[in-house]
């Protein structure tokens, strides 16, 4: 934060002080209009925001300006045809360069690239911040601004996240994101605020107009994160002396955020409210395909902070999220019969983050406390029938957070100690259910569960608290030995409610930096999580009744990652057991009364899943006269559950991802592209009969292993998506435009007992945002 306000205030100042140093040159016919511009970036291919660009003409400074957050600069003088011209670039950071200008016309480009210097500051080294971690990614407030406009939800930050093995929950829309089977988890400024904070599945409660970059780390995290994968949102608040803000209105939302500040104190906020639920009511619109309809949300951010000290800042967080989202919908075969669908979801959070700087030792405070709750309802037009599903869920939950870090610089080691507390005060569920197999509603099969009338009878009516609290200390060391660099690190974590709580997990990692451009590195991690989540996923009000019957989930993961400019390929494997399955005791199936017994659907931690696959990307952005970026992706993978003794395909399991991605500048202001996103269908599993009746018959090991042997046993067609987007900006306005799935395909994405419910068709969105 501190050198990117020194860039931008020694840019300034330049910029100043070239005005008055500047001598007129002669009104001779022989002076011309000289604009150079071009593209600055560090020997990583990094841009470099904020680097002083300075003009020299006969080695006086006339002009400079700072590039901007895509490294770009811009300068146009007038200059005499025989002047000699230099320009001269300097980061925090990087060594200065300065590069003698050939006037070989009007217009030159010039792009400029900085080697990595170290800078003594007394006791201090200031260095470019490395890449954590090889398979780790960086999105900057520019790579968001672009996915937004090119969203179906211009103000999703999320939909800059792109990675050969990230998977989509449901629609290809959706922001419900799953890496080989893990949720990542969310982080707001480094505080964890859960998994999946969307609205509804399909975009980020925190709008893109208040979040400058996105960390995310897909494959392999250090000690001082649970799981593999991690996404972590990092606000634009910041100490510096700035405000401005923006609106923008598209056909889905309307958002407006504001942000001022100064060195000492900064506040941001932003407004979000939906639009398509509206226009759709309005416009009466209507499909003949069973697609998710728009929900209604709206959110609340603010952010405000206050620096105590020169070395002491406190910053503070809040967002309130609401949202609503109700249909109906009929079968194919049976259109007289109507499903209603209700779902309620809010959340309240605040949290506080304290940093202080002593000397090599840098100690991180923060808290937060969680109010969430979340409905679920469907129901039938005929309570009469049998067969029909009746659900009605509520949950509440209450957490608290706590996070102490201490990172401190000895010699050329990084030493990193912590603590992480997190107490779930109330967890209050209430659960009313006839026929719903427990499983989400954005299942890939919405089939019956295998013996529908245990379940009715045994967790037909579910109310329970179920407060608990986890506690996590770590302790990691990164040293850099020439070209290697190695990094440990061990996490103590402990699980109250749950059998076997306490859990000691490692992480091990070792880069090698072949050349300056050419990088490999080996990870192996271990990692352990509650099986508790969100109490729609699959199973979890059976989870919350068998909590002391559970074990933590554990992952084991390896890489091997190579890196090339902007290839970058990795192999990995990946096993997670002790996962959560419905586990029947058919020996304990009546009780002495003719009852059905309690203990005869339990959950046990016997599951397992494994992946094993590849992927590779490609980056190359400036081609063409640095008008054209190009994104290419594949990616292979192999991924089968067990479950009982049972092994079939993973729920999703696409072993096929491609992804092509082409943006074209042929202006300033005029930016258009496409994208092509292809991969195999889910697996999901053919409808099964519902045996209300004869269903104690099959009360049996063979019957229920012949099941679940047919579990995913079909698979989807191909999904397969050609999206196109265009956008016009004028300066501080921005007009953009999307049309998503261009070819109208009918991609399903949840296999039904009364027929696919399909992806949305084709999509056209417009919107506009303004700067200022």
């Amino acid at each position: 934060m501190r050198s990117v306000t020194t860039k931008i205030i020694i840019a300034v100042l330049l910029a100043a002080c070239s005005s008055a140093l500047a001598e007129p040159f002669p009104s001779a016919e022989h002076n011309k209009t000289l604009t150079i511009s071009g593209h600055v970036q560090g020997d990583d291919g990094t841009p470099l925001i904020g680097a002083s660009v300075s003009l020299i003409v006969n080695g006086r400074v006339v002009s400079g300006t700072a590039t901007d957050d895509s490294g770009q600069y811009r300068l146009t003088i007038r200059i005499a045809n025989t002047a000699s011209v230099q320009l001269r670039v300097s980061s925090l950071g990087y060594e200065p360069t300065l590069t003698e200008i050939q006037m070989t016309g009007e217009s030159i480009r010039q792009n400029i690239t900085c080697r990595q210097q170290a800078i003594p500051l007394g006791a201090i080294r200031v260095t470019p911040a490395p890449e954590p971690r090889m398979s780790s990614l960086q999105f900057t407030s520019s790579d968001i601004r672009l996915a937004t406009s090119r969203s179906l939800v211009s103000t999703n930050a999320v939909a800059a996240i792109k990675y050969p093995q990230l998977s989509k929950i449901g629609s290809a829309h959706s922001s419900q994101l799953r890496i080989d089977g893990t949720s990542p988890r969310y982080y707001l400024n480094g505080a964890s605020i859960g998994s999946d904070p969307d609205h509804y599945g399909m975009f980020s409660i925190v709008p893109a107009s208040v979040v400058s970059d996105i960390r995310f780390y897909p494959q392999g995290t250090d000690s001082r994160y649970g799981l593999p994968s991690v996404i972590d949102l990092r606000t634009s608040g910041r100490f510096e002396r700035d405000r401005g803000g923006e609106l923008s209105v598209s056909a889905i939302e309307a958002t407006g955020s504001y942000g001022f500040g100064s060195e000492r104190y900064f506040v941001l906020a932003s407004l979000r409210k939906s639009i398509l639920d509206k226009l759709v009511k309005q416009f009466e619109v209507s499909t003949n395909r069973r697609a998710i309809p728009p929900t209604n949300f709206q959110d609340l951010f603010l952010s405000g902070g206050v620096r105590l000290s020169k070395h002491l800042a406190l910053a503070v967080d809040q967002y309130q999220v609401r949202d609503y989202l109700r249909y109906s919908t009929t079968a194919p075969s049976r259109p007289d019969r109507v499903l209603g669908t209700y779902q309620h979801a809010w959340e309240q959070y605040v949290g506080a983050r304290l940093n202080t700087l002593y000397g090599r030792a840098l100690l991180s405070v923060s808290g937060s406390v969680k109010d969430a709750g979340r409905e679920y309802a469907a129901w039938p037009d005929d309570l009469t029938r049998v067969s029909a599903v009746n659900i009605s869920l509520e949950e509440k939950v209450r957490n608290y957070n706590a996070a102490v870090e201490t990172e401190l610089q000895v010699g050329l080691a990084t030493l990193r100690v912590g603590d992480q507390y997190e107490k779930t005060a109330r967890r209050s569920t209430d659960l009313h259910q006839k026929n719903w197999n427990m499983l989400p509603p954005f299942a890939n099969s919405d089939n019956p569960y295998i013996y529908q009338n245990a379940v009715n009878s045994l967790y037909g009516t579910y109310q329970a608290e179920t407060p608990g609290w986890t506690n996590a200390a770590y302790a990691g060391i990164t040293l850099p030995v020439g070209r290697f660099t190695f990094e440990q690190g061990l996490r103590l974590e402990e699980f109250s409610s749950l059998s076997q709580s306490r859990q000691l997990v490692s992480r091990h990692s070792v880069r090698i930096q072949l050349d300056g451009e050419r990088s490999a590195e080996l990870f192996y991690g271990t990692f352990v999580e509650s099986p508790l989540s969100n109490v729609l996923e699959a199973y979890q009000v059976m989870v919350r009744a068998s909590m002391d019957q559970l074990t933590p989930v554990r992952t084991s993961l390896a890489s091997l990652s190579y890196a090339d400019r902007g290839f970058k390929a990795s192999l990995f494997t990946k096993t997670i057991t002790d996962m959560p399955v419905v586990s029947p005791d058919f020996n304990r199936v009546w009780t002495e009364n003719y009852t059905l017994d309690p203990a005869f659907l339990q959950m046990r931690s016997e599951g397992s899943a494994s992946f094993r696959g590849i992927s590779t990307s490609f980056t190359h952005n400036h081609l063409w006269r640095d008008r054209l970026n190009l994104y290419v992706s594949y990616a292979y993978s192999h991924a089968v559950k067990t479950d009982h003794g049972v092994t079939v395909p993973y729920d999703l399991n696409a072993p096929h991802r491609i992804q092509c991605q082409l943006d074209y500048r042929p202006s300033r202001r005029l930016t258009f592209g496409t994208e092509l996103v292809v991969r195999s269908g889910y697996p999901y599993t053919t409808t099964r009969t519902m045996q209300l009746g004869m269903e104690q018959f099959y009360y049996n090991e063979t019957y229920y292993r012949s099941a679940l042997q047919a579990e995913n046993s079909q698979r989807f067609a191909a999904n397969a998506l050609v999206n196109f987007h265009a956008s016009f900006d004028f300066g501080s306005t921005e007009l953009f435009t999307s049309v998503a799935n261009a070819t109208n395909r009918a991609n399903p994405i949840i296999h039904s007992t009364s027929g696919f419910i399909y992806d949305a068709g084709i999509l056209p969105s417009l919107g506009l945002r303004y700067r200022f």
